[in-house]
């Protein structure tokens, strides 16, 4: 073979190789999307927990900022709902 030949095929399989890396790792992760995975069974233990119940009579508000409030703002702030005819009320607690 003469010295243009063998650089033209040099050429050609360097650039097969280039061109044959992409598929291969193309199917191969193809391959694993056909593979069926078993489903994940979990079970967790949960408390029911005091519900508010809907109803036309039902007034609530979310009290958030009672968190950060003294004793004394709270008590306040919760007998005003009261007189106000409010009986649920949704408070914040962060938990981090």
């Amino acid at each position: 073979m003469t010295k243009v030949s063998q650089g033209f095929f040099k050429a050609v399989a360097t650039r097969g190789v280039i061109a044959a890396i992409p598929v291969a790792m193309a199917s191969a992760y193809a391959s694993n999307l056909m593979v069926p995975t078993p489903p994940r069974i979990a079970a967790y233990e949960f408390q029911q927990v005091a519900e508010i119940t809907v109803s036309p009579d039902t007034v609530g508000v979310a009290a958030s900022p009672l968190y950060g409030q003294t004793k004394a703002q709270i008590d306040q702030q919760l007998s005003d709902m009261q007189a106000l005819g409010i009986q649920n009320i949704r408070v914040f607690v962060p938990w981090g």
